[in-house]
């Protein structure tokens, strides 16, 4: 099992520290989150077209024809037990002709895995539709995503029903050696190397804490906390800046600790 704490205890004086500074911060230096909910606290970076959707925002690139990032707020209240009915991929009609795929563009040897999950949409019958939008969608390996990193997404779910809010961002990292991506299909979608998934959560006695994850798009078959990274680790790969409306102190604490790990 996986605790997500911080791993800190001076640790507990990291988190009075972090949760001081920010409370200062609120009343005195003019710290004012974001007003969109799904980016509250700040969006990566990265270049691409900013879709602003209903249930997430994302970061989209006409170039790789893949999300750069997709950024969303997780409510515990609205987490759905259970399986939902099935949806239709669709082309996103905001994206121009030149920057946007279709559900037949996709090779059946990968899976298309929406980037903001379908389950953490089905609350609401918008943002289940807006969730299977090609915008939102990245080739991954169908192993990773009907095991591990369903794995991975069905504890978010279980973080937020511990925690409550749970600012998630998720996207593809195209780490080719030789600076070459390699494409798929007929509308030359860029296959990523790999995916992230970073967290953003208060604990209950308010200080903010941080999770990293990062798989190969690969078979994955290690326990799930072998995944687990700092936020600074994944901003080193994605060359990000995540959370970065939050006090620059709040950040340098919480974005280099990794949660404890318990068997």
């Amino acid at each position: 099992m996986i605790n997500a704490g911080l791993s800190v205890n001076p640790k507990r004086l990291n988190l009075v520290k972090c949760l001081f500074i920010l409370c200062f911060c609120m009343l005195f230096c003019g710290y004012v989150p974001a007003e969109n909910e799904n980016t509250r606290f700040g969006t990566p970076g990265g270049k691409g077209k900013k879709l602003v959707k209903t249930g997430f925002t994302a970061m989209y690139s006409g170039v790789k024809k893949n999300p750069v990032w997709v950024s969303y707020l997780l409510k515990k209240e609205n987490i759905v037990s259970g399986s939902v009915k099935p949806g239709s991929f669709k082309s996103d009609k905001s994206l121009e002709p030149y920057e946007k795929t279709a559900k037949e563009d996709y090779p059946s040897k990968f899976d298309k895995c929406p980037m903001a999950p379908v389950l953490d949409m089905a609350y609401n019958p918008k943002l289940y539709s807006e969730s299977f939008l090609l915008s939102n969608i990245c080739p991954m390996n169908p192993s990773l995503k009907r095991l591990k990193w369903r794995e991975l997404e069905d504890w978010v779910r279980k973080l937020s029903q511990k925690y409550g809010d749970v600012w998630v961002v998720s996207g593809p990292v195209f780490d080719y050696k030789d600076k070459k991506t390699a494409t798929i299909g007929r509308a030359k979608i860029a296959l990523p190397t790999g995916f992230f998934k970073v967290m953003l959560y208060q604990s209950k006695d308010y200080s903010f804490n941080s999770i990293g994850f990062y798989m190969d798009n690969s078979n994955q078959q290690k326990p799930l906390k072998e995944y687990m990274t700092s936020v600074d680790d994944i901003e080193r790969r994605t060359g990000f800046d995540f959370f970065n409306l939050l006090p620059a102190e709040v950040q340098r604490i919480m974005k280099s600790n990794k949660a404890v790990t318990n068997d």
